[in-house]
């Protein structure tokens, strides 16, 4: 069993006795098991360094120590271990004296940012403790930060380690989005919850007018939207794109669930887009039976007219099909 060691002498890997046949297919292995670039590594073998095409004997015992002479060149290498979560390396690359916040020209990301974004919460705890700068963007990545990216993605933890840290949670990309609006668009409820906890422009809207409300409801998200709400974020903001509210955006996608908390929260069911038309009218215009049903409930509770709600539901009925389908299930007033 070839064994290989820190200069510490904690074990680093062991490898069975004949997978590989010399210094530089070890180099290899050792990188993509650990993640430490192959011109950092320097072996050592009985106090003595070790040639790439030396051949690596039964049983034999090597240290590993770093090369420090080209660690200005490999600042990619940094941002390769953080994306693939491999933490050793990247402590060893920051001990060693590389940037935290070395950057790649061809899209300026970070090392955080990528760990961010694909979830590797111990990299991106020695990457703030190295001071890594929580708040850049990256310009070519839609202007995200690394909070951004990460409560786009899900990860919790990570976004939990970089509140923590005083990161910017209002900050904007390049469309206005906020960290908490990208979280609410997917759907992600515990990001969500640990972003309000420290969030106070929770209604903040995009370039296109959308709310972190308007695009969790949009999308179906039924538990963000009962976050939100629960937050006490505003139920009536509209959109850029036809005037839109939340519950217009939710009625006309048959979102019955988050239909149901806005109703519940008092979204107003009676104001209408640009064209005049309300969220009843989207609804049926959909054939979201169960939609209209929770909608036309909440009109008769507010006491508007009987005719009003039937002839909503009559004008946008698309077919003779619809109408009798509405008709047969009890949801047209005297139908």
């Amino acid at each position: 069993m070839v064994r290989v060691r820190w200069v510490s002498g904690k074990d680093l890997a062991r490898i069975p006795d004949g997978e590989l046949t010399d210094v530089e297919s070890l180099k290899k292995h050792l990188r993509v098991e650990t993640g430490v670039p192959r011109c950092l590594q320097q072996l050592v073998h009985e106090g003595r360094k070790l040639d790439d095409t030396e051949e690596i004997g039964e049983g034999m015992e090597v240290q590993l120590i770093l090369h420090l002479s080209c660690v200005e060149s490999v600042g990619h290498e940094l941002q390769d271990a953080a994306a693939n979560g491999h933490d050793e390396a990247v402590r060893l690359l920051l001990d060693a004296g590389l940037d935290a916040n070395f950057t790649v020209e061809t899209d300026g990301q970070t090392a955080l940012m990528l760990a961010s974004g694909n979830g590797h919460e111990e990299v991106v705890r020695l990457l703030l403790e190295a001071g890594a700068a929580k708040d850049l963007m990256s310009p070519k990545r839609h202007g995200h930060t690394a909070l951004m990216l990460a409560s786009a993605a899900g990860h919790a933890g990570v976004v939990r380690l970089l509140m923590q840290s005083a990161a910017d949670s209002t900050l904007r990309g390049r469309h206005g989005h906020t960290a908490l609006m990208l979280a609410a668009l997917s759907g992600h409820a515990e990001v969500l919850r640990l972003l309000l906890e420290h969030d106070h422009a929770k209604d903040l809207q995009d370039v296109f007018g959308q709310s972190a409300l308007m695009s969790a409801s949009q999308s179906g998200h039924t538990a963000a939207v009962g976050l939100l709400l629960e937050a006490g974020v505003a139920k009536n903001l509209r959109n850029n794109m036809g005037r839109n509210t939340a519950l217009m955006l939710a009625s006309s996608a048959g979102h019955a669930g988050v239909v149901h908390l806005l109703l519940k929260a008092g979204a107003d069911p009676c104001l209408v887009d640009d064209t005049g038309i309300s969220a009843l009218l989207l609804a049926s215009w959909g054939g979201h039976g169960e939609v209209v049903r929770l909608l036309e409930a909440d009109s008769r509770k507010r006491q508007l007219s009987c005719w009003q709600i039937q002839d909503a539901i009559q004008r946008c009925c698309m077919c003779w099909s619809q109408w009798k389908e509405l008709a047969t299930r009890g949801w047209l007033v005297g139908a």
